[in-house]
């Protein structure tokens, strides 16, 4: 069997190349029809375009380290997302642990959803710029989701990743509308 290469969507996970625009943020956005959460105070962060990417957005409290996500792509598997998210080197920074929460979780409009935690940085036991990203990563027919909260290990605040992961939802006519579209 030829290994399929993994959606595009895992190449731009943790897009740190984002620039800040103005605005600060709070309240919940949608992301063609993926809606989250996002915490009082964060400023828009508008990644650039990556192939095979429909749509992606960020936001960040202005402290390096710290990025909430939204990326939506429109080919692959939510297997593929998820073993892209463990594997794909992140710029500088690699996992260096990941654990899937087993729980069900049911997310409205996807098919199928997926939690990870994981832990990046440069792959030594003295990188106090360890990253912790708490990730949904999801399906729906041909379409993927990923929601990522990532903060530096040292200001980790669990309740707040649980809290945004756990207001995703999704308009599976709107997501369904933005594969379609794609050429």
């Amino acid at each position: 069997m030829i290994p399929r290469p993994l959606p595009v969507v895992v190449l731009a996970l943790l897009l740190a190349g984002c620039t800040d625009s103005s605005s600060a943020s709070g309240g919940t956005e949608t992301v063609e029809g993926v809606s989250v959460t996002v915490p009082e105070g964060w400023s828009v962060t508008d990644p650039p375009d990556a192939p095979g990417v429909v749509a992606a957005r960020g936001w960040s409290p202005g402290r390096p380290g710290h990025l909430l996500q939204v990326i939506v792509g429109c080919e692959g598997t939510v297997d593929e997302l998820v073993t892209g998210a463990v594997r794909e080197p992140r710029g500088p920074l690699v996992v260096t642990d990941a654990t899937e929460d087993r729980a069900s979780h049911r997310v409205p409009g996807l098919d199928e959803a997926r939690r990870l935690q994981l832990t990046l940085g440069a792959g030594r036991p003295d990188d106090a710029d360890t990253v912790r990203t708490a990730g949904l990563y999801g399906q729906r027919g041909d379409a993927l989701v990923l929601v990522e909260l990532s903060q530096l290990a040292r200001d980790v605040n669990d309740e707040l990743a649980d809290e945004v992961l756990d207001s995703v939802r999704v308009d599976a006519d709107a997501l369904d509308a933005a594969c379609e579209q794609q050429p």
